[in-house]
């Protein structure tokens, strides 16, 4: 993984979605890497995403914070396996109990961020 990260909103890429994408481009080129942060909190577009050169999305606490629904939950399972077929890895953020936590592994996510797990920083 690369040593550096860089963080994008998904509200900041949309507001100029082909400069976010020519940016981001340039940022990939320069060897670090790019996390789309908040994904999902927005108006998410498949077709930018797909040309977005991210590597790995952080969803939204929003969605995470009724992991345990069975409707969240399937929206949570496709947007992560979206993720790994597009060769991303996926972060659950907002994670605060056990319960999301087993919920966030048993979905499929790579990683997950939260009070559970650590205090901000």
């Amino acid at each position: 993984m690369n040593a550096l990260r860089i963080e994008l909103t998904e509200q900041a890429a949309l507001r100029d979605s082909q400069r976010s994408i020519d940016v981001a481009r340039q940022i990939k080129a320069a060897g670090a890497g790019l996390v789309l942060d908040d994904f999902g909190s927005g108006h998410s577009s498949f077709s930018w995403l797909a040309q977005l050169p991210v590597d790995s999305l952080k969803i939204d606490p929003d969605l995470t914070r009724n992991i345990a629904e069975p409707r969240t939950q399937t929206i949570l399972k496709s947007v992560t396996c979206l993720a790994q077929d597009l060769g991303m890895t996926s972060t659950a953020e907002g994670i605060e109990t056990p319960q999301q936590l087993q919920a966030a592994i048993e979905t499929g996510f790579d990683y997950a961020q939260g009070y559970l797990i650590g205090q901000p920083m």
